[in-house]
């Protein structure tokens, strides 16, 4: 990961899929936004982009290492800041090697999810229903106040 572009793009590849997932799994965007808003601003939080992740106790750093939010921040932490701030790494070190790995293998994860996850989706969803059901949300949205 010596290019700082391939770390974000690897980051990308691996939230992506999982967010395709979460809407193919529920039925209402709104749903959806209401049920991650409170995970996704804990791992935020206990990732490191806030402050460093050494204040934060053994246990939460354990537990945040396995999302990928944690491995995106630390990536990008080793292409901004300068060799310096490796202090207030846990490791001592970018953990380049691993920063790839785990985003690799959340990549993986996330594509073996939300494949079947959306094949299944529109086997469910014909067409002529998905037609009547973007009709009625057309509708909804022109007799919404302010429009």
């Amino acid at each position: 990961m010596a290019h700082p572009g391939l770390g974000h793009r690897l980051g990308l590849l691996a939230v992506v899929p999982l967010g395709a997932a979460i809407g193919a799994v529920l039925p209402n965007p709104r749903e959806a936004l209401a049920l991650i808003m409170l995970p996704a601003m804990a791992l935020l939080v206990t990732s490191g982009t806030m402050f460093p992740i050494t204040r934060l106790p053994h246990l939460v750093q354990q537990i945040a290492s396995l999302f990928p939010l944690k491995w995106m921040a630390q990536g990008l932490r080793s292409a901004l800041l300068p060799d310096s701030a490796l202090a207030a790494e846990p490791a001592g070190s970018w953990e380049l090697p691993m920063v790839a790995l785990v985003l690799t293998l959340w990549t993986i994860a996330g594509f073996l999810l939300a494949v079947p996850l959306l094949r299944r989706t529109t086997r469910r969803e014909s067409g002529s229903r998905l037609a009547g059901r973007q009709h009625k949300a057309a509708m909804a949205g022109a007799g919404a106040p302010g429009r």
